[in-house]
């Protein structure tokens, strides 16, 4: 007998996010809900994002905040599997036990 364990999270569960430096390993992370800029170079000075990069989103106004939504987040799954980003993105989430 196999066990599968999934959590079920949604948006409002995100407690920080992080970009982690893919060269030396240190963090940035901030609130969900903080504004801040995205560093285009980690904290050693390494490319986190180029500046062209194939296939970005472009945002058209009428479209909906959850089209766009998701529509970045397969771009962006999509960009770092062929992995040009400097950065990971790890979203953290409280313990569910």
């Amino acid at each position: 007998m196999t066990f599968e364990r999934k959590f079920v999270v949604g948006l409002e569960d995100i407690a920080s996010i992080s970009l982690e430096c893919t060269s030396c390993h240190r963090r940035m992370t901030f609130g969900p809900d903080d504004r801040v800029p995205v560093p285009h170079n980690g904290p050693c000075g390494h490319e986190w994002i180029p500046h062209a990069v194939p296939g970005a989103v472009s945002v058209n106004s009428m479209e909906s905040p959850l089209g766009i939504f998701l529509r970045v987040v397969e771009r962006i799954r999509a960009i770092s599997a062929t992995n040009p980003y400097g950065v990971r993105i790890l979203l953290e989430y409280p313990d569910p036990s």
